[in-house]
């Protein structure tokens, strides 16, 4: 099963994904660098969550992940007036992960949260357009979503 990480590595290049499939002996363990992105992925994730209030879907991880995403979409069903944090998704063979879904009269709203800085325009304070990786992280989602049978109201 693919998942949203490993199409983002062949955008950015091919060979990336070849290495982390085939390789990943290659890619360094003990990277202070890679430590640290990834603890501060988990602050501003707890933060996001924070943000959806006390009473909302987080479904629990599992090994299987199209048995975590059909098991999120019974929790979806069930309760469709709750946010919901870090959904698994899978369809075609293609695994992600929602951020964020915040119900909306007309379906889903798709929410991303990123630990890393939103470009900023030369006055420092007025957002700029996001990055490509940026676009391509919230559309593999949003297809994931939209392709499961969850309706998209926007991301």
């Amino acid at each position: 099963m693919l998942t949203k990480s490993d199409l983002q590595s062949l955008l950015q290049c091919p060979r990336k994904l070849w290495l982390d499939q085939h390789r990943p002996d290659l890619i360094p363990g003990d990277d202070p660098a890679m430590y640290r992105r990834a603890n501060d992925g988990n602050i501003v994730g707890a933060k996001a969550r924070e943000q959806l209030g006390r009473d909302f879907i987080w479904p629990a991880a599992m090994g299987d992940k199209a048995t975590a995403a059909a098991n999120a979409q019974g929790l979806l069903a069930a309760a469709p007036d709750k946010p919901a944090a870090e959904v698994p998704l899978v369809r075609e063979g293609l695994y992600a992960r929602a951020d964020a879904l915040l119900p909306d009269a007309t379906g889903y709203i798709l929410r991303e949260t990123k630990a890393s800085t939103f470009p900023l325009k030369e006055d420092k304070v007025t957002p700029a357009a996001p990055k490509d990786h940026h676009l391509d992280d919230v559309a593999i989602q949003a297809w994931v979503l939209e392709t499961s049978g969850l309706t998209l109201a926007r991301a």
